[in-house]
Protein backbone atom coordinates (compact mmCIF):
# COMPACT_ATOMS: atom_id res chain seq x y z
CA UNK A 1 0.00 0.00 0.00
CA UNK A 2 1.34 3.45 -0.81
CA UNK A 3 2.47 5.59 2.12
CA UNK A 4 1.31 9.20 2.20
CA UNK A 5 2.72 11.63 4.74
CA UNK A 6 0.30 13.88 6.64
CA UNK A 7 1.88 16.97 5.04
CA UNK A 8 1.30 15.46 1.59
CA UNK A 9 -2.36 14.80 2.43
CA UNK A 10 -2.72 18.38 3.68
CA UNK A 11 -1.20 19.68 0.43
CA UNK A 12 -3.60 17.53 -1.61
CA UNK A 13 -6.62 18.88 0.30
CA UNK A 14 -5.42 22.47 -0.09
CA UNK A 15 -4.78 21.99 -3.82
CA UNK A 16 -8.35 20.76 -4.47
CA UNK A 17 -10.10 22.97 -1.91
CA UNK A 18 -8.18 26.18 -1.09
CA UNK A 19 -11.00 27.33 1.20
CA UNK A 20 -9.73 24.80 3.80
CA UNK A 21 -6.76 27.05 4.65
CA UNK A 22 -8.84 30.06 5.71
CA UNK A 23 -10.65 30.33 9.01
CA UNK A 24 -14.14 31.55 8.16
CA UNK A 25 -17.52 31.46 9.80
CA UNK A 26 -18.92 29.31 7.02
CA UNK A 27 -17.66 26.89 4.43
CA UNK A 28 -19.08 26.06 1.02
CA UNK A 29 -21.37 23.10 0.60
CA UNK A 30 -20.04 20.22 -1.44
CA UNK A 31 -22.17 18.08 -3.71
CA UNK A 32 -22.26 15.61 -6.58
CA UNK A 33 -19.74 17.61 -8.71
CA UNK A 34 -17.18 17.04 -5.91
CA UNK A 35 -17.60 13.25 -5.97
CA UNK A 36 -14.36 12.54 -7.84
CA UNK A 37 -12.24 14.95 -5.80
CA UNK A 38 -13.60 13.71 -2.48
CA UNK A 39 -13.23 10.04 -3.43
CA UNK A 40 -9.64 10.72 -4.43
CA UNK A 41 -8.92 12.62 -1.23
CA UNK A 42 -10.36 9.74 0.80
CA UNK A 43 -7.85 7.44 -0.90
CA UNK A 44 -5.03 9.87 -0.07
CA UNK A 45 -6.15 10.20 3.56
CA UNK A 46 -6.51 6.42 3.92
CA UNK A 47 -2.89 6.00 2.76
CA UNK A 48 -1.59 7.96 5.78
CA UNK A 49 -0.14 5.30 8.11
CA UNK A 50 -1.92 5.02 11.44
CA UNK A 51 1.34 5.52 13.37
CA UNK A 52 1.55 9.03 11.91
CA UNK A 53 -1.95 9.94 13.11
CA UNK A 54 -0.60 11.22 16.41
CA UNK A 55 -3.71 12.93 17.73
CA UNK A 56 -5.19 13.21 21.21
CA UNK A 57 -8.59 11.66 21.87
CA UNK A 58 -10.77 14.63 20.90
CA UNK A 59 -8.76 15.40 17.76
CA UNK A 60 -8.81 11.75 16.70
CA UNK A 61 -12.59 11.64 17.16
CA UNK A 62 -12.94 14.82 15.07
CA UNK A 63 -10.69 13.39 12.33
CA UNK A 64 -12.44 10.02 12.17
CA UNK A 65 -15.94 11.56 12.28
CA UNK A 66 -15.15 14.00 9.49
CA UNK A 67 -13.57 11.26 7.37
CA UNK A 68 -16.59 9.02 7.99
CA UNK A 69 -19.04 11.76 7.00
CA UNK A 70 -17.19 12.35 3.74
CA UNK A 71 -17.06 8.61 3.01
CA UNK A 72 -20.79 8.36 3.71
CA UNK A 73 -21.56 11.28 1.39
CA UNK A 74 -19.40 9.81 -1.39
CA UNK A 75 -21.15 6.45 -1.08
CA UNK A 76 -24.58 8.16 -1.06
CA UNK A 77 -23.75 10.18 -4.18
CA UNK A 78 -22.48 7.09 -5.96
CA UNK A 79 -25.76 5.29 -5.25
CA UNK A 80 -28.29 8.10 -5.54
CA UNK A 81 -26.70 10.45 -8.04
CA UNK A 82 -27.84 14.05 -8.06
CA UNK A 83 -30.43 13.47 -5.34
CA UNK A 84 -27.75 12.54 -2.81
CA UNK A 85 -27.83 15.85 -0.93
CA UNK A 86 -24.98 18.11 0.16
CA UNK A 87 -22.01 17.87 2.49
CA UNK A 88 -20.60 20.76 4.47
CA UNK A 89 -17.04 21.73 3.63
CA UNK A 90 -16.33 21.92 7.35
CA UNK A 91 -15.42 18.22 7.25
CA UNK A 92 -12.51 18.94 4.93
CA UNK A 93 -11.44 21.86 7.10
CA UNK A 94 -11.42 19.58 10.16
CA UNK A 95 -9.49 16.83 8.40
CA UNK A 96 -6.93 19.31 7.08
CA UNK A 97 -6.59 20.86 10.52
CA UNK A 98 -6.10 17.48 12.24
CA UNK A 99 -3.61 16.22 9.65
CA UNK A 100 -1.58 19.43 9.94
CA UNK A 101 -1.00 18.53 13.62
CA UNK A 102 0.47 15.14 12.71
CA UNK A 103 4.21 14.54 12.23
CA UNK A 104 5.63 13.17 9.01
CA UNK A 105 7.83 10.83 11.04
CA UNK A 106 6.98 8.88 14.15
CA UNK A 107 8.82 6.40 16.29
CA UNK A 108 6.85 3.16 16.70
CA UNK A 109 6.66 1.74 20.21
CA UNK A 110 8.52 -1.35 18.99
CA UNK A 111 11.76 0.61 18.50
CA UNK A 112 14.22 0.15 21.33
CA UNK A 113 14.13 2.86 24.00
CA UNK A 114 17.92 3.38 24.30
CA UNK A 115 17.35 4.23 27.96
CA UNK A 116 21.10 4.29 28.64
CA UNK A 117 21.43 7.54 26.68
CA UNK A 118 20.46 10.40 28.99
CA UNK A 119 20.66 13.09 26.28
CA UNK A 120 16.97 13.05 25.21
CA UNK A 121 17.36 14.82 21.82
CA UNK A 122 20.19 12.42 20.85
CA UNK A 123 18.21 9.40 22.05
CA UNK A 124 15.11 10.40 20.08
CA UNK A 125 17.14 11.19 16.96
CA UNK A 126 18.76 7.75 17.12
CA UNK A 127 15.39 6.08 17.71
CA UNK A 128 13.98 7.90 14.69
CA UNK A 129 16.90 6.67 12.59
CA UNK A 130 16.43 3.10 13.87
CA UNK A 131 12.76 3.37 12.91
CA UNK A 132 13.82 4.48 9.43
CA UNK A 133 16.15 1.46 9.17
CA UNK A 134 13.28 -0.86 10.11
CA UNK A 135 10.98 0.77 7.55
CA UNK A 136 13.66 0.53 4.87
CA UNK A 137 14.15 -3.16 5.61
CA UNK A 138 10.40 -3.81 5.32
CA UNK A 139 10.37 -1.99 1.98
CA UNK A 140 13.46 -3.93 0.73
CA UNK A 141 15.44 -0.69 0.47
CA UNK A 142 18.75 -2.32 1.39
CA UNK A 143 21.07 0.57 0.54
CA UNK A 144 19.07 3.07 2.58
CA UNK A 145 18.86 0.64 5.52
CA UNK A 146 22.61 0.01 5.40
CA UNK A 147 23.59 3.67 5.21
CA UNK A 148 21.29 4.79 8.02
CA UNK A 149 22.21 1.78 10.19
CA UNK A 150 25.89 2.68 9.70
CA UNK A 151 25.10 6.22 10.79
CA UNK A 152 23.37 4.92 13.94
CA UNK A 153 26.34 2.69 14.76
CA UNK A 154 28.76 5.58 14.20
CA UNK A 155 26.69 7.83 16.46
CA UNK A 156 26.58 5.18 19.18
CA UNK A 157 30.34 4.67 18.98
CA UNK A 158 30.98 8.42 19.19
CA UNK A 159 28.59 8.64 22.15
CA UNK A 160 30.44 5.79 23.90
CA UNK A 161 33.82 7.44 23.27
CA UNK A 162 32.51 10.72 24.61
CA UNK A 163 31.29 8.93 27.75
CA UNK A 164 34.78 7.45 28.23
CA UNK A 165 36.39 10.85 27.71
CA UNK A 166 34.11 12.46 30.26
CA UNK A 167 34.79 9.70 32.80
CA UNK A 168 38.55 10.08 32.27
CA UNK A 169 38.33 13.85 32.73
CA UNK A 170 36.34 13.45 35.93
CA UNK A 171 38.82 10.87 37.24
CA UNK A 172 41.72 13.14 36.30
CA UNK A 173 40.16 16.06 38.13
CA UNK A 174 39.94 13.95 41.28
CA UNK A 175 43.70 13.23 41.22
CA UNK A 176 46.10 15.50 43.09
CA UNK A 177 47.78 18.17 40.94
CA UNK A 178 51.38 17.74 39.69
CA UNK A 179 52.73 20.18 42.27
CA UNK A 180 50.97 18.30 45.09
CA UNK A 181 52.38 14.95 43.84
CA UNK A 182 55.88 16.45 43.62
CA UNK A 183 55.59 17.87 47.14
CA UNK A 184 54.51 14.47 48.43
CA UNK A 185 57.48 12.77 46.72
CA UNK A 186 59.96 15.31 48.15
CA UNK A 187 58.46 15.23 51.61
CA UNK A 188 57.61 18.92 51.54
CA UNK A 189 53.94 18.36 52.30
CA UNK A 190 52.91 18.81 55.91
CA UNK A 191 49.65 18.20 57.69
CA UNK A 192 47.92 21.29 59.01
Amino acid sequence: MPRILPSQAVAAIEAKYPFTTAVTASSPALGMPDLGNLAGLLEVISAVPSELLVLDGADLVTFLSARGEIASAVARWQLQGKTGGLLGGVNLIEIRSMLSKCPDQAIPATVTTLGFIVDVPLREALRLDISEVENSLHENEWKSATVVAGSVIESLLLWALDQQRQAAQEAGAALPSNSTRAALRNGHFTNM
